[in-house]
């Protein structure tokens, strides 16, 4: 029987993230599914990635919140609403804090939002 973490809405949290992959891989989880949301609105940035990166995650999706940050990093949002601009704003934070290697985050964006699996 294959065990399967599920692991979402890290939001940059990389202390918690720490410790469910700690408690995922006490229990015996064979793969890791991540659900989305990765960053903001906590300071975790290329933290979380490379926590990520290092685990066997099989199912990889993109989150609200990330889709908030693609869309603040193309300056598709409008800056007339407030939550936009909170966004905008951790978006930056989150750019500043990623090294040059991460900084498009393509790898990120490639996943979609929903997928059906059949287990």
């Amino acid at each position: 029987m294959t065990k399967v973490a599920v692991l979402s809405d890290v939001h940059g949290n990389v202390t918690a993230l720490a410790a469910t992959i700690a408690d995922a891989k006490a229990q015996g989880a064979d793969e890791f599914w991540f659900l989305g949301d990765l960053f903001m609105p906590g300071p975790g940035a290329h933290d979380v990635v490379e926590m990520l990166r290092e685990l066997n995650v099989t199912v990889w999706l993109r989150g609200n919140w990330d889709d908030f940050m693609f869309a603040a990093l193309e300056r598709t949002v409008d800056y007339n609403k407030p939550t936009h601009v909170y966004t905008a704003r951790l978006s930056a934070y989150v750019m500043q804090h990623m090294p040059k290697a991460d900084y498009t985050l393509s790898w990120h964006c490639q996943y979609p939002i929903h997928v059906m699996l059949k287990i």
